[in-house]
């Protein structure tokens, strides 16, 4: 029974901050904040939550901070400031936890994971602006990636992160895309080349300028016929995992199991997204009859 013990006593504590979110409506966001770091911590006592995520995503939330400060500067400048200073902090509360338990942290693995957390966390940051949601969503993309197993040198991350994310901002200075598409792209970039290799993000790369070129062809026509992307065609979060988390999970289970028939998913999933993309950017302004291919008619 005594094994029981830590068990019963979190639950009962959950369920009193349960009862007290819904009573103290003007305490909501403090309450909600603790609740959610407990049920965490309780993760890490009975889940195998690795006790140094939620510690980790809680320093995350510093580069919250960070880019509110910084809120007379420019968006690229918080952006950065976010991702540095969340990673930094993240990366040295995670090995500090883990040798302080007495163990031996895998510094290139805990990299990576921060890094996928700290991305995930400035994303979530910029669509909801919620605390709670950037705190637990971090620390759950950080779990997720855990038992993938993947083990990535250090060499490798930095240039996956970081080109990835050049490119992201380079687009966002060229008004392809909006800063969640930016941090949205590094995420889904980063992955590609870890989990694949270069080739895969150039594919997917070359996917995005064929979509933003076709965007752009006849807009003008488009806009007056009603049938124009909204924002001038440029690209947020929403296009981005639309059109990339299929391919992106074919290059998760490819890196995970080395199996060709994801390669095949990889590439079907993008010419479908092509096809649909330039279908619909092109055939739109066409003035002849539409005709289909499996009949010709």
């Amino acid at each position: 029974m005594t094994h029981l013990l830590p068990f019963l006593i979190s639950l009962n504590i959950l369920a009193i901050l349960w009862i007290a979110i819904k009573r103290w409506e003007g305490y909501y966001e403090d309450m909600r904040f603790a609740f959610s770091t407990l049920t965490l911590l309780f993760f890490s006592q009975f889940l195998d939550l690795p006790i140094f995520i939620p510690g980790s995503s809680l320093l995350i939330l510093t580069g919250v901070y960070v880019f509110n400060l910084l809120d007379k500067e420019g968006m690229i400048e918080r952006v950065l400031a976010f991702l540095m200073v969340g990673i930094t902090l993240s990366f040295l509360g995670g090995i500090s936890i883990i040798s302080l338990r007495g163990s031996v942290p895998d510094t290139e693995f805990i990299l990576f994971l921060v890094t996928i957390g700290t991305v995930t966390g400035l994303l979530l940051h910029l669509i909801r602006k919620d605390a709670v949601i950037t705190f637990v969503g971090s620390a759950m993309v950080m779990w997720i990636f855990i038992y993938f197993g993947i083990r990535v040198d250090l060499y490798h991350l930095l240039f996956a992160f970081l080109f990835s994310l050049i490119l992201g901002l380079i687009s966002y200075r060229e008004r392809a895309v909006e800063i969640t598409g930016v941090v949205a792209g590094t995420m889904l970039g980063m992955l590609l080349i870890i989990f694949g290799d270069i080739r895969w993000f150039l594919i997917v790369f070359l996917f995005s300028l064929l979509g933003s070129i076709f965007t752009r062809y006849r807009f003008e026509a488009k806009l007056r016929a009603g049938i124009a992307q909204e924002k001038s065609g440029v690209r947020s979060y929403r296009n981005v995992f639309a059109n990339g988390l299929v391919g992106l999970a074919m290059a998760i289970a490819y890196g995970k199991y080395q199996d060709p028939i994801f390669i095949v998913g990889f590439l079907a999933s993008f010419a479908s997204a092509t096809g649909d993309t330039l279908a619909s950017e092109i055939g739109q302004t066409s003035r002849d009859q539409p005709i289909l291919i499996t009949t010709f008619e």
